[in-house]
């Protein structure tokens, strides 16, 4: 014997999951049928009678199943929509988090610190000397102007190595590598042209000073230990310097554009006026550049 709720699964319609881009679209169509009414799906069928992108629609369809599934959880999400859910109803409100007062105390105690400080640093920076003279050279800083010019990965391990070698074996391997490499897309930096060659010639110089250097890097690093004043005079100057640089560049832009202002485009006088007669329309061919010499 069979069971009639057996016999009511089998007649159910298999639910078939249609791919993502046809999913897309129906779940939103299911969505409309289920908040405006059946009388959007009966328009659909009407619109988009012989569409493939809405055969769905159709009780025939593969996809017939799942577009009735999905219409009735869209009206099921309509029915739980209509207010808010049990829980948040028995939830109490909570109370809004209250700023602890501030004792005015210590904010009278606090700004002649603050004043103080701000006199200190001021006072500070007018007594440190006016930098004249560029401060010593970095080399170990390496700054990369453009995006362009940063190398991967890959290319600055290569980068990194080659730059080594060169500081190890002079210039004169620098020259035999380029030669045999020149067409190799991972030595295309030995090219002076290359947007990332100052990065290498900078790597270059401070592995240099690194195998070679003009001072005692011990001796340095004892005197800025035991003279920490020193090294933030140092940093300061430095600072100043590239302020002073900043300031000069933006002045030299700022007069451009003023100088730029006040010219009057408008005002202009006619010098001469060259007029062609239908003379002139049988001139002589122009000089070639071969027969000048």
């Amino acid at each position: 014997p069979i069971c009639p709720s057996t016999m009511v699964a089998a007649a159910e319609e298999p639910v078939i999951v249609p791919p993502p881009q046809m999913r897309a679209r129906l779940e939103m169509t299911a969505e409309r049928v289920a908040r405006i009414g059946t009388r959007f799906e009966e328009r659909l069928l009407a619109n988009k009678a012989g569409d493939p992108n809405f055969g769905f629609l159709v009780p025939g369809d593969p996809y017939h199943a799942y577009y009735k599934q999905a219409v009735e959880k869209g009206k099921e999400g309509q029915a739980q929509g209509d207010g808010p859910p049990a829980e948040e109803k028995k939830k109490p409100p909570q109370e809004e988090p209250q700023e602890e007062p501030v004792d005015p105390r210590m904010v009278t105690q606090a700004a002649p610190e603050i004043s103080k400080a701000k006199a200190t640093l001021v006072k500070e920076a007018a007594a440190r000397p006016v930098p004249v003279e560029p401060p010593e050279p970095d080399v170990f800083t390496l700054m990369v102007v453009s995006e362009s010019a940063t190398p991967n990965n890959l290319e600055l391990e290569v980068m990194k190595l080659t730059a080594q070698f060169v500081a190890r074996n002079g210039r004169g391997f620098l020259a035999s590598i380029s030669s045999r490499e020149a067409r190799n897309p991972l030595f295309e930096f030995l090219n002076p042209l290359h947007a990332s060659h100052a990065l290498f010639r900078r790597l270059t110089d401070a592995y240099v000073e690194i195998l070679d250097p003009r001072t005692d890097p011990i001796d340095k690093l004892e005197t800025t230990y035991a003279n920490p004043k020193k090294t933030i005079d140092r940093v300061y100057y430095r600072a100043d310097w590239e302020r002073i640089e900043e300031k000069k560049q933006d002045g030299g832009e700022d007069e451009d554009r003023a100088m730029m202002q006040t010219i009057d485009w408008h005002d202009f006088v006619v010098v001469e006026t060259v007029s062609i007669d239908d003379d002139d329309e049988a001139l002589p061919a122009p000089i070639k550049n071969k027969d000048i010499a």
